[in-house]
C-alpha cells in the first residue's frame, strides 16, 4: 500500500510538472534561439533539406516542428532567397535561418503564439519522458523512495521548469546523456546484444540531440577502465570491447537515419565562411586564413552526414574561440573555469543544494560502492570538467545534463539515510514551498544566497535570466502607459518581434538613441552589463527580474 503511494505520488508530481510546463509555454515570449530551430526543423520536414542551423543536430528540432505540418505556416519570397542563400554547405548561414525563422513568426501573417506554442509542446513531452526516465530508474535500481526523492528533485528544480518547455537543445540531449550513461552501465554489467541494441540507440540519440554528446566518448573510456581495474577482473573485456563497437555501428546508422540518409560533402576548404569573409575578399583584402579544430578529423567526420560534421567543425570553434558573456560584474570573450560551479550555487534552491551534497556524500563514502550510482557520477563528472574548459560561458543550460544524473545519484544516497527522514521531508516541502513561489520566473531564478532572484542580473545573464522570454510581459507593462513611447533595448527576437507585440509606432530602437535624448526606457539585464546609455538612466527598477525601466536624461 505504502509503496503504490510513492508511485502515484511520483506521477502527480511529474503531472504538475508538465502542467506548469504547458503554461510557461503559452505564457513566455520567443527566447532568442527558438525561431532558428523550430524554422529549421520545419524545412527538414517539409523539404527534406539540412542545411540551416547545423550547429545543432536535427532530432530536437524536428520534433519541435511536427504539429506544424498541421497549421502549415506561410512562407514568403524573403524567406526564399534566405533559403536559398544557405545552398553551400561551406557558407555559414546562421544570418539567413535567423532571418527566415524571424520572418516565419513574425513577418510572413502568421500567428507567432500559435507557432510556439505547439512547437513547444513537444519539448513538454521530452521534460516528461526525463522525468518517468529518472522515475523508472529509481524505482527499478533503490524502490519506491528513492524514486519518490528522484522525482522530486526533479520536478521542483527551477532550471528544468526554466528550460523545458522551450524549443531548445538542452532537454534532449540531458535525456539522450543519461540513458546513453545508464546503457553503458548495463552493458558492461550484462554483456549481451539487446544491451548492445540500448546502447546504440541511446547514445545515436544523444549525438542527435546536440554535438556535446560527443563528452560520452571519454566517459566510456574513464568508467570502463576505472570499472576493470576497481574490480581487479578483465575477463569480459573482449566480449563488452566487441559489442561496444556494435553499439556505435548501431549509433552510426541512427545519425544517417536522423538525416534521412541524406549527404552533402564535406568542402575542401579549411573553415565555414561567413558574410565578413567573402566581403574581405571581395575587397582584397588579405586575412590570415582560420584552420578549424577539428579538420585534422575530416577523413573520420566524413562518414557522417556533411550537415552535421559541418556542424561538429562549428561548436569546436565556438567552444574553443568564446563567446561574450557577463559573471559577477566581469565580462570575458574567453569565459571562467569557475563558471558554471559560481552558477550550481547561485541557481539551485538551498534545499536542493542541502539534499544533493548530503545525498552525493553518502553514495560517495558508502561501502560498498553502488555501481550504477558511480558510474552516474563518473557521467557526470566528466561532463562538468569538459564543460569547465568551454570558453562559450552563456548559461547553466550548457551542463543541464549533468542535472538529472546528480538528482538520481543523490537519491540513492537519501534513500539509505532512514535516520534523516524527517529532515529529507522537511527539505523537500521547502524546496516545493520554493518551487511554488517562484513560478513563473524559474529560467531567472537564483537562491538566497545571492540576493535572490531580483539580484540575479548582478551575477550572471543571458540565458541564466534575460534570454527574450519577457517580451509578453513587457506589452503588458506599456499598455499600462498609455501615450508614452518607450525607448527600448531588448531584440532577442529581432525588431519584428516588438513591432508584432509593441507596434512599430509605440517604442523607440535604442540603436536610435543618442546622447541627450530623454525619455522612458525599457531594457533587459543583458543590456544592463554592455550599456550604451545606463549612465543616463534615472530612477532605474525592474518590471522582471530580467527586465527594467528607467528614465533617459541628459547628463
Amino acid at each position: 500500500m505504502v509503496r503504490r503511494w510513492l508511485v502515484v505520488s511520483c506521477l502527480v508530481l511529474l503531472a504538475i510538472q508538465a502542467i506548469v510546463q504547458v503554461k510557461l509555454a503559452s505564457v513566455d515570449s520567443q527566447t532568442t534561439d527558438e525561431a532558428v530551430h523550430l524554422s529549421a526543423g520545419y524545412t527538414y520536414l517539409t523539404r527534406g533539406d539540412w542545411r540551416f542551423n547545423p550547429e545543432h543536430p536535427p532530432l530536437v528540432k524536428l520534433l519541435a516542428a511536427l504539429p506544424l505540418l498541421a497549421i502549415k505556416p506561410h512562407i514568403t519570397a524573403e524567406m526564399e532567397t534566405n533559403w536559398e542563400k544557405s545552398e553551400t554547405l561551406s557558407y555559414d548561414s546562421w544570418k539567413e535561418n535567423r532571418v527566415f525563422g524571424e520572418s516565419m513568426l513574425y513577418g510572413a501573417g502568421n500567428n507567432p503564439d500559435l507557432l510556439l506554442f505547439y512547437g513547444r509542446l513537444p519539448m513538454v513531452l521530452l521534460t516528461l519522458l526525463l522525468g518517468l526516465t529518472i522515475f523508472a530508474i529509481a524505482f527499478k535500481h533503490w524502490g519506491a523512495e528513492a524514486a519518490l526523492i528522484a522525482t522530486a528533485l526533479y520536478a521542483f528544480n527551477p532550471t528544468v521548469n526554466g528550460h523545458g518547455h522551450l524549443i531548445t537543445t538542452d532537454i534532449g540531449i540531458s535525456l539522450g546523456y543519461l540513458l546513453s550513461a545508464y546503457s553503458f552501465w548495463r552493458l558492461l554489467e550484462k554483456p549481451t546484444w539487446k544491451n548492445t541494441l540500448w546502447l546504440g540507440l541511446a547514445f545515436g540519440i544523444a549525438l542527435l540531440s546536440k554535438h556535446t554528446a560527443i563528452i560520452l566518448l571519454p566517459f566510456f573510456v574513464v568508467y570502463a577502465v576505472g570499472r576493470w581495474s576497481w574490480q581487479r577482473d578483465w575477463s569480459d573485456w573482449q566480449s563488452v570491447t566487441l559489442k561496444f563497437i556494435g553499439s556505435l555501428a548501431i549509433s552510426w546508422v541512427v545519425i544517417w537515419a536522423g538525416f534521412g540518409f541524406h549527404d552533402r560533402e564535406l568542402p575542401e576548404t579549411v573553415g565555414v565562411s561567413t558574410d565578413t569573409t567573402q566581403a574581405n575578399q571581395t575587397a582584397n583584402i588579405v586575412t590570415k586564413p582560420k584552420v578549424d579544430k577539428t579538420y585534422r578529423l575530416r577523413p573520420l567526420l566524413s562518414l557522417l552526414p556533411g550537415d552535421y560534421s559541418k556542424g561538429l567543425f562549428m561548436v569546436v570553434n565556438h567552444v574553443g574561440d568564446g563567446h561574450n558573456s557577463f559573471l559577477l560584474g566581469q565580462t570575458s570573450k574567453t569565459g571562467w573555469w569557475y563558471y558554471f560551479p559560481v552558477l550550481l550555487s547561485a541557481k539551485t534552491p538551498l534545499a536542493e543544494l542541502l539534499l544533493v551534497a548530503i545525498g552525493l556524500m553518502t553514495v560517495i563514502r558508502s561501502r560498498p560502492k553502488e555501481k550504477l550510482a558511480i558510474a552516474l557520477l563518473t557521467a557526470g563528472g566528466v561532463y562538468l570538467l569538459v564543460a569547465l574548459g568551454s570558453k562559450a560561458n552563456l548559461g547553466i543550460r550548457h551542463i543541464l545534463p549533468i542535472f538529472p544524473i546528480a538528482l538520481l545519484a543523490a537519491a540513492r544516497g537519501l534513500g539509505e539515510l532512514r535516520r534523516w527522514r524527517v529532515l529529507i521531508i522537511g527539505l523537500l516541502i521547502w524546496l516545493a514551498v520554493t518551487f511554488t513561489v517562484s513560478f513563473p520566473t524559474y529560467l531567472g531564478y537564483y537562491n538566497e544566497l545571492v540576493g535572490g532572484t531580483s539580484n540575479g542580473y548582478r551575477i550572471a545573464t543571458d540565458s541564466n535570466l534575460d534570454w527574450g522570454q519577457d517580451l509578453k510581459r513587457i506589452e503588458q507593462f506599456v499598455a499600462l502607459h498609455p501615450g508614452e513611447k518607450f525607448y527600448i533595448d531588448y531584440s532577442w527576437a529581432g525588431l519584428s518581434s516588438l513591432d508584432y507585440y509593441l507596434g512599430p509606432d509605440q517604442y523607440i530602437p535604442i540603436e536610435d538613441w543618442r546622447s541627450g535624448q530623454v525619455g522612458p526606457a525599457i531594457f533587459g539585464a543583458t543590456a544592463y552589463n554592455y550599456p550604451p546609455f545606463i549612465d543616463h538612466c534615472l530612477d532605474a527598477y525592474q518590471i522582471t527580474p530580467g527586465v527594467f525601466t528607467c528614465k533617459l536624461v541628459n547628463k
